[in-house]
């Protein structure tokens, strides 16, 4: 049985919050980014209907977050995704249903493109390219082999002038 075609793919419950917390502290070494997800929920950056999981017999398998981003300081109608998350059933495909759900999502409410900070070879097949094409630069460091990539979306452009961009906690910090 491929797990993917079971998943379903739904905005996150507060009740889910600490299954979400648990399964990216499992999932990523670094153990600040669990905490960048939690302190981004209480900024203007955090958009609920984007912040999805995917869950098989209710139980929760996977997570990714898309947040608003600027480009030097301008909200330019960019998304960006990350973190991407799913629990020991990987290379079962909930990591695709949930790229591709949030890519869709992002589409058909208008969003002009999305950017990620991840294996190209992972996501180039939802149609990232690098994002310095668009003249797009990350205001932070990269992971050891992670690139930094662009997706312009069916309805809109990305900005043809480019700049920095920040996102999540970044653009809207807490004071």
């Amino acid at each position: 049985m491929h797990i993917a075609d079971d998943v379903i793919v739904r905005a996150e419950r507060v009740d889910d919050r600490p299954h979400i917390d648990s399964l990216i502290r499992a999932v990523f070494s670094e153990t600040d980014v669990a905490d960048r997800v939690n302190r981004t929920r209480d900024t203007p950056a955090f958009i609920p209907e984007f912040s999805l999981v995917g869950e098989v017999d209710d139980e929760i398998l996977g997570y990714v977050l898309l947040t608003r981003a600027t480009i030097d300081g301008v909200d330019p109608g960019i998304l960006a995704l990350g973190p991407l998350a799913v629990t020991s059933h990987r290379r079962r495909g909930i990591g695709m249903v949930l790229v591709k759900s949030a890519l869709h999502f992002a589409e058909i409410r208008g969003v002009a493109g999305v950017v990620v900070a991840g294996p190209e070879s992972y996501f180039r097949r939802f149609g990232f390219q690098p994002a310095e094409r668009f003249g797009i630069t990350p205001a932070f460091e990269l992971g050891s082999g992670d690139s930094f990539l662009a997706l312009p979306l069916s309805r809109a452009q990305l900005p043809i002038d480019g700049g920095v961009l920040r996102y999540g906690a970044d653009v809207y910090p807490l004071n």
